[in-house]
């Protein structure tokens, strides 16, 4: 992702609202989970959508692990 961090595409996974095209077995889907309460957020289009406030966090997090390469 040449440094960037792919907010949109994390979510979806994580979430499980769009599908994966990878081979194999896929992600569970954690949307049930961290259904709850809404935040705005970008998630990289400058458009501020309402999102789970724990899919948000989990995917901050997952965004302050990553090595810069």
């Amino acid at each position: 992702n040449n440094g960037a961090f792919p907010k949109a595409q994390v979510l979806s996974s994580i979430d499980g609202y769009a599908k994966s095209d990878m081979t194999g077995p896929n992600m569970p889907e954690f949307g049930a989970l961290l259904e709850g309460d809404l935040v705005p957020y970008d998630s990289g289009d400058g458009i501020l959508t309402p999102t789970p406030r724990k899919l948000v966090a989990l995917s901050q997090y997952l965004e302050s692990i990553q090595a810069a390469r």
